[in-house]
């Protein structure tokens, strides 16, 4: 609305009868009254457009799950009969498909956490006999050349082989535990049905 002071308020007692003079009214006071009608046609508008966005939340449904609420399912069933047993029968399909689907999943990552583990056991028996063959092969060229009455040489060798095989031992423990502690990501992310929405 208009802030200006200068006009005076219109009250019914500034009205009088008509004489046959016509009244002069002041020009401000005429654009006044323009933007008095502009603002509210403004405000109409603005009413309008919230009346339809509250009639528009109102009449909004929604739900969740493999099939409609049974007000819904009705009028499918009303609109189109048999629908609803074909919704029924297309939900039973999608159901029997996916848990075909998570079982062929779930034996594909079994069987292939199962040779993963087979492999590593397999590496880690034959890392075993290597490193028996190499302490033994060490210690026994350390021993031999300490028999041969070389003590140095048969010093280094047997200090080379025992802190290799400590390193080792050491290298593989940290590993061992570094991997122990790092749980793998749960992947199992299709535990819940998905959210149907529909308005």
């Amino acid at each position: 609305m208009s802030n200006d002071d200068s006009l005076p308020p219109i009250e019914p007692s500034n009205f009088s009868e008509p004489s046959g003079d016509i009244e002069r009214v002041e020009p401000q006071r005429i654009e006044s009254l323009i933007k008095d009608v502009e603002e509210l046609k403004e405000l109409k508008e603005i009413l309008s457009q919230e009346i339809t966005h509250i009639k528009t939340v109102e009449s909004r449904m929604e739900y969740s799950g493999p099939i409609p609420p049974p007000e819904v399912f009705r009028g499918y069933e009303e609109v189109l009969p048999g629908s609803a047993d074909r919704i029924l029968k297309m939900t039973e399909e999608q159901l029997k498909h996916r848990i075909l689907s998570e079982s062929k999943q779930l034996e594909h990552r079994i069987a292939s956490e199962t040779k993963l583990i087979n492999t590593e056991a397999k590496l880690s028996y034959w890392g075993l006999i290597s490193g028996f063959v190499i302490a033994f092969v060490g210690l026994s060229g350390a021993v031999y050349l300490g028999i041969k009455d070389k003590p140095i040489p048969s010093s280094i060798m047997s200090a080379g082989t025992l802190a290799s095989l400590v390193s080792v031992f050491v290298s593989g423990r940290s590993i061992i535990k570094r991997e122990s502690s790092q749980e793998p990501p749960d992947n199992n992310s299709t535990d819940e049905p998905p959210e149907n929405s529909n308005g």
